[in-house]
C-alpha cells in the first residue's frame, strides 16, 4: 500500500508499471504489477485492507486477478477490465468463470459497444440498451441485470419481422455461444 493508506494501482505487467511510474513518478510508491502484488501477498502474508485499483486487466491476467482478489481483505476496483469478455475460454471453462469469480462483481459504470448499438450502466441506474441508427443512438430498453446477448438481440430487434438478416444474426449468436 502507498503511504497513508492511499490506493494501490496495479498494472498487468512490469512494462506497464514502468511506463506508469515514468509518467507519474509522484505515484511510484503506489504502483506495482499484478505479479508484484501476488508476490507481496505470498511472502509477507499481506493483510492490508486498503483500496486496490486493477488497471486494465485482460483475459490473460484472469488467474492472477482472482488470486489477488481472494487474498485481499479490502475493496478492489477493476478499471477498464476485459476479464469478462465472451471469449474468456472455450466451453465449460468460460461458463465456470462467468458463474464463479466474475459473477460476484458489480459494474458501477460501463459503456460497452455492440454490433448495432451500445450497452450502458451508471450505478445505481439499471442497464440501458441503445440501438445505433443512422442519425445516432436511440434508447431501446432497461434491464435490472446485465442482459445477455439473446436479450440484447431481442430488444434491438424491437418486434421486427423475421428476415434473412435477423436469422443470420441469430445463427451468429448461436455459433458464438458454442465457442464460449
Amino acid at each position: 500500500m502507498g503511504e497513508n493508506g492511499d490506493p494501490r494501482l496495479l498494472f498487468a505487467d512490469a512494462g506497464a508499471t514502468a511506463l506508469a511510474k515514468r509518467d507519474r513518478p509522484e505515484l511510484a510508491l503506489r504502483q506495482a504489477s499484478l505479479g508484484d502484488q501476488k508476490r507481496l501477498q505470498q511472502s509477507q502474508a499481506d493483510s492490508t485492507t486498503g483500496l486496490i485499483i486493477l488497471v486494465a486487466p485482460a483475459q490473460a491476467d484472469y488467474g492472477q486477478v482472482e488470486a489477488i482478489c481472494s487474498a485481499h481483505g479490502g475493496p478492489i476496483v477493476l478499471l477498464n477490465s476485459s476479464l469478462e469478455e465472451a471469449a474468456i475460454g472455450i466451453g465449460a471453462v468460460a461458463r465456470e468463470r462467468r458463474k464463479g469469480f466474475l459473477f460476484n462483481w458489480q459494474s458501477a459504470y460501463a459503456l460497452i459497444p455492440l454490433d448495432g448499438g451500445a450497452l450502458k450502466r451508471a450505478f445505481p441506474a439499471p442497464w440501458a440498451l441503445y440501438r445505433r441508427d443512422v442519425d445516432g443512438h436511440r434508447f431501446v430498453a432497461e434491464f435490472e441485470t446485465r442482459p445477455d446477448s439473446e436479450q440484447q438481440a431481442e430488444a434491438l430487434a424491437d418486434g421486427a419481422a423475421p428476415g434473412v438478416g435477423r436469422s443470420l444474426q441469430a445463427m451468429d449468436r448461436f455459433l458464438e455461444g458454442l465457442r464460449s
